[in-house]
């Protein structure tokens, strides 16, 4: 077993596998439920008398089920591949809304939501982010970007086609429509065009070890570095800002006397940002020092949120803007922090944990908004909270020191 820099060609022959990846996570699991089930919040609750908060809790249960199953889909893509994962996991998310089409109880509806995660969990980023550190070296940070930018694209095509199909032919065929996006189309993509690489792949049986020749730091030896507290802590801190603002930029705006339509364009500004934030974080990713990317990214959102009391309509576009740009980054950063510091060895379960992380944080932090809006009638604190933890994802990672691991891609000794 040698050690090689992938060429210049690296992009050109790995173009299959992004476009791959990107329409995988762009009708994964991430994108498909909580960006199409608003559009069902009316049909549904006229149908059967459920409230909003009662159809909205499907985002909620889906999101609670992620934490656990990040890890199992960690370990099993370590095992089995993250190919295979993905291809069972897009048709088990199929068969959700397949699900969903028939239900005719609230207890159905909450049913299937439990299964969501369980079915469709693999479509995950773990799965997808593990494909692309085995496979992209040099330009391991610009594929990160490009794959990890489908579900700023799955954003906007999902909650557009589930709400063209609820017009045309009612919600229960709605769900259907939706369920071919990934059973058609995401799966063939990924079954076509995605190889695991067999070095980082278990031989498939339970219990089965990775190639040793595969480096990269076991699992528990992970959790005793102090580097993954770092990370862990780092992102969440960023994924708390992120969900904060994200889950309640439209009522904060309205507050702040924005007409519900100009609300609605702050956040199509938002998931533009974010888009572009993907892009130019893989690109950077490649060319300077991962935590640097996260100062340059992240302090700068951080400041945003410090000065939104006092910005007024046209600077509050430029905040949010900064602020998307730095809630793009988050998948890509991590991702590529875990490479680099851990290696690829056990790369699935440690980013899984990142990513529960991520979860978590998320989870806490839309019940935070709430709460402090609750108590003192304003979005001032938690917005606070949020400038926060982006500044911890912006500071934090500096004392992770030099990468680990290079970027380098093994190939077996001739």
């Amino acid at each position: 077993m040698h050690v090689v820099t992938m060429d210049r060609n690296e992009l050109r022959d790995g173009w299959r596998l992004i476009v791959a990846l990107h329409i995988a996570i762009a009708f994964g699991v991430a994108v498909m439920l909580p960006f199409s089930i608003g559009a069902f919040v009316v049909p549904l609750s006229s149908q059967f008398g459920w409230s909003r908060q009662q159809i909205g809790s499907a985002v909620s249960i889906f999101a609670a089920g992620c934490v656990p199953m990040s890890f199992v889909v960690g370990y099993l893509a370590d095992r089995f591949g993250a190919r295979k994962i993905l291809i069972l996991s897009h048709a088990g998310l199929a068969l959700c809304f397949a699900l969903y089409a028939a239900m005719r109880t609230l207890w159905h509806f909450h049913a299937v939501s439990i299964l969501v995660p369980l079915l469709g969990g693999g479509t995950l980023v773990i799965s997808a982010t593990k494909l692309l550190n085995e496979h992209f070296g040099r330009h391991r940070g610009l594929a990160l970007g490009l794959a990890l930018a489908g579900s700023g694209v799955g954003a906007l095509i999902v909650p557009l086609f589930a709400t063209w199909l609820l017009q045309e032919f009612g919600w229960r065929a709605a769900f259907a429509g939706l369920a071919l996006l990934p059973l058609l189309i995401a799966a063939p993509l990924v079954f076509l065009w995605v190889r695991d690489d067999i070095r980082t792949t278990g031989s498939g049986l339970i219990g089965a070890e990775p190639a040793k020749a595969v480096p990269g730091l076991r699992f528990a030896e992970a959790l005793q570095d102090y580097r993954f507290w770092i990370i862990a802590i780092s992102f969440v801190g960023a994924s708390g800002a992120y969900v904060g603002v994200v889950s309640s930029l439209v009522p904060i705006l309205v507050a702040r006397a924005f007409t519900p339509l100009a609300a609605a364009s702050m956040m199509s500004l938002f998931g533009l940002s974010m888009l572009i934030g993907r892009l130019v974080t893989g690109i950077m990713l490649d060319r300077l020092w991962a935590p640097l990317v996260a100062l340059i990214l992240c302090l700068p959102a951080s400041l945003s949120l410090l000065l939104w009391d006092a910005a007024d309509g046209r600077m509050i576009a430029v905040l949010v803007f900064l602020i998307g740009l730095a809630s793009g980054s988050e998948y890509d950063l991590s991702a590529f922090l875990v490479s680099r510091y851990f290696g690829l060895r056990d790369y699935g379960k440690i980013y899984a944990a990142i990513f529960a992380a991520f979860a978590i944080g998320g989870v806490a932090a839309s019940q935070l908004y709430g709460w402090a809006f609750e108590l003192w009638g304003s979005y001032h604190w938690g917005i606070m909270a949020s400038a926060g933890g982006f500044a911890v994802c912006a500071l934090l990672p500096l004392m992770l020191g030099r990468y680990v691991f290079s970027n380098e891609i093994l190939k077996p000794s001739e």
